[in-house]
């Protein structure tokens, strides 16, 4: 899974097969149709969400406690995966 961050409001949106944007509109993105690369407008930044270990850490979560860690990644700002508009 790969959410998009903007670094001037501080909004997190899910990259979806559709544009969508952060809440100021200075970040957008867009997943492609194959699921795996995504390209980015603005000042976004991308972090990846290990799906394995958070519907793991879904499915161990407790009503009460201490929170269930799961796995994320920052995205490097190289990357074959993201196309960057505007650069």
């Amino acid at each position: 899974m790969k959410i998009a961050y903007c670094p001037e409001c501080f909004d997190f949106f899910k990259l979806i097969k559709v544009v969508r944007a952060c809440k100021c509109g200075k970040s957008s993105g867009v997943l492609k149709p194959d699921g795996l690369m995504v390209v980015l407008n603005g000042p976004t930044e991308v972090v990846g969400i290990d799906d394995r270990s958070f519907f793991k850490a879904l499915k161990k979560r407790l009503k009460k406690g201490p929170g269930i860690n799961f796995r994320a990644y920052l995205c490097p700002t190289e990357n074959k995966s993201v196309t960057r508009l505007g650069e």
